[in-house]
């Protein structure tokens, strides 16, 4: 009725209701596309949510001890995730500021691309190369690929296995690809802790530490085995066939 009101109110000064709404659409427009830049940030975001929620549950209900626990926590905790996030937020807001083209839907890699990767990943495999190769999506991976040996050029397989021919410098790192273009090689990633050191090497805890804090996609190729694995939302999957690695990108990298 309050909203009925004032539509019919001539004293309301629509310009300052359109302005606010287009001031909080961009806020929002903002920090959603700041969230979108890593899953850790957007983790922290639905736990404070679900702490909100909490809060006002607690309060429809009148469970005091919890209010007081809860008003602590949520006065304290946006401190902590900055602090914790520091170096993911700054990541996020650079990268706002430098992808002003991309939005949903425009990342993508050709079949003649996901083809020589595949390509040269089973040539990689049957040798015992080890190799890394993350697909970058949504997220941007400048971050990492500003710190690499910059390579800018078309996705070939000949290109992609003299990377990671043994021995040279850029054996050891990782190849970013993004959409038809290797950007570069010999990038490092953070580790991941959620894997076992005693039987995982440091070239799969990179793939699965990008993959769990970005959308990217990675391949690894284990040293060891030759063995192929996908690192994608920090899950390691086995691939066994070409088939079945071609699947998996055509589901994952449209």
């Amino acid at each position: 009725m309050i909203i009925l009101s004032k539509l019919f109110d001539t004293n309301v000064e629509w310009w300052k209701i359109l302005l606010d709404f287009y001031v909080i659409g961009l806020i929002s427009s903002f920090v959603l596309r700041i969230a979108i830049k890593s899953k850790r940030i957007l983790m922290a975001f639905f736990v404070i949510g679900f702490l909100f929620l909490l809060r006002y549950l607690a309060a429809l209900l009148n469970l005091s001890g919890t209010l007081v626990i809860l008003d602590y926590v949520l006065n304290w905790l946006p401190i902590v995730i900055f602090i914790i996030l520091a170096a993911d937020i700054k990541f996020a807001l650079e990268s706002v500021g430098r992808s002003k083209s991309k939005f949903l839907g425009t990342i993508s890699a050709s079949d003649n691309t996901k083809n020589s990767v595949i390509k040269a990943v089973f040539n990689l495999s049957s040798s015992n190369t080890g190799a890394l190769i993350t697909f970058e999506k949504y997220n941007n991976l400048e971050e990492y690929s500003e710190k690499a040996i910059s390579i800018n050029g078309e996705v070939t397989s000949e290109l992609l296995e003299n990377i990671f021919v043994p021995n040279t410098p850029l054996h050891d790192g990782a190849v970013i690809i993004r959409k038809d273009k290797i950007v570069c090689a010999g990038a490092y990633f953070v580790l991941s802790d959620n894997a076992d050191e005693k039987t995982m090497g440091s070239r799969h805890r990179a793939g699965l530490g990008i993959s769990e804090i970005t959308d990217s996609v990675t391949i690894i190729v284990s040293e060891e085995t030759g063995h192929i694995q996908l690192a994608v939302e920090g899950t390691l999957i086995t691939v066994e066939s070409r088939e079945r690695l071609e699947v998996f990108l055509d589901s994952f990298i449209k």
